[in-house]
């Protein structure tokens, strides 16, 4: 038998409110606390922690003292659903469905009642195809999605679509969406300055096509700016555009060192940095005497490298709890927009070096 659980008394005026939210009865403006308190005829500190139990949630937007609560929902709010959720997972490569965070996600979700099941396509085989996204969303009978790494089109599409999802480390800024990712740009900001303060100049960044287009993200910018702060000339050479397939990054890795050979090479994601350590030892080029080698990623297989790897770390515990709490608020037919970070931390290990000859 599930533990009773009986409300306080701001979290039942919460739920008054969100009903009649979600019935259209405030319009784009939330009542005032003082109007509430004396229609409900309750104390203005009920009311006040209940209104901010909306805005937790994402449902209502604080604009300062003496000035009314925005509404920021827009479409319906889920109310009272209960139960389970048949829950997708929308990520990229096979490779994401290996790490270590999703490889525990899909167990927790499912010890929490939920059914937890990988969509038909990754968002590398839709790319930025929303007809596609949109025929399997259509086809899936998800309640939710999660979705991985996605680009800013495939994001829009499902905050626009008023659809129940949570976006981890994808490109949601600025979107009314749930969200869940490390804060890694002041741990990007540090790698650089770390590479830079050993004599490297040439540096580069290899990052997957959401990371960089349309424009950078928050991450690959702070890198940018760093170097821009250090008077390195920064362009297309830091940040390079390659075709997303094996092959396409193994061109790009070729044409990169044959014409102006990097001293550093950071790169993003799991696949790549095996990929490119790998390529590198077929070159003859020593990590880190020849080129350093720095990963923004973390993986527990990392603790079982030698020399150390030079990455940045976090607290995927943290990520995993955010997840879980949006699928119960989701099931319990609460609206859940919030943004989460968690904190990051550059680790330098033995895979960067002084730059070559200084």
């Amino acid at each position: 038998m599930e533990n009773l659980h009986i409300l306080s008394a701001p979290e039942q005026v919460a739920e008054h409110l969100r009903r009649g939210i979600s019935e259209g009865l405030f319009g784009e403006w939330m009542t005032g606390e003082g109007v509430l308190s004396r229609d409900l005829g309750l104390d203005a500190k009920i009311i006040g922690r209940a209104l901010r139990l909306l805005e937790e949630e994402g449902l209502l937007e604080n604009l300062g003292p003496r000035r009314r609560r925005r509404i920021v929902v827009e479409g319906p709010v889920r109310i009272g659903r209960g139960g389970p959720l048949r829950i997708a997972m929308f990520g990229g490569a096979a490779g994401h469905r290996k790490s270590h965070f999703l490889g525990d996600l899909p167990y927790r979700l499912s010890a929490a009642g939920h059914q937890a099941f990988y969509a038909k396509h990754s968002t590398v085989e839709l790319g930025t195809n929303l007809r596609r996204l949109e025929r399997m969303v259509n086809e899936s009978n998800a309640d939710a999605w999660i979705v991985f790494a996605g680009t800013r089109e495939l994001i829009e599409w499902f905050a626009n679509h008023h659809k129940p999802v949570i976006s981890v480390w994808g490109r949601h800024h600025d979107l009314r969406i749930a969200s869940a990712e490390p804060d890694r740009a002041a741990a990007y900001a540090e790698l650089t300055r770390n590479l830079v303060s050993l004599g490297h100049q040439r540096i580069v960044l290899m990052a997957r096509h959401g990371q960089r287009l349309p424009s950078p993200g928050p991450n690959e910018q702070a890198f940018l700016d760093e170097l821009a702060r250090h008077s390195i000339p920064v362009g297309k050479y830091n940040l390079p555009d390659w075709e997303e397939t094996k092959q396409g990054y193994h061109v790009k890795l070729q044409e990169v060192l044959k014409f102006t050979p990097p001293t550093a090479i950071i790169v993003d994601d799991t696949t790549l940095f095996s990929a490119t350590l790998q390529f590198l030892n077929h070159q003859g080029l020593r990590v880190p005497q020849d080129i350093s080698l720095a990963y923004t990623e973390y993986d527990q297989g990392l603790d079982w490298s030698s020399p150390t790897v030079s990455h940045i770390r976090w607290d995927r515990e943290l990520l995993i709890r955010r997840v879980l709490r949006w699928a119960k608020r989701i099931s319990e037919g609460k609206a859940d927009i919030k943004p989460y970070s968690c904190p990051t931390e550059f680790v330098r290990g033995g895979t960067i070096g002084p730059a070559r000859g200084k």
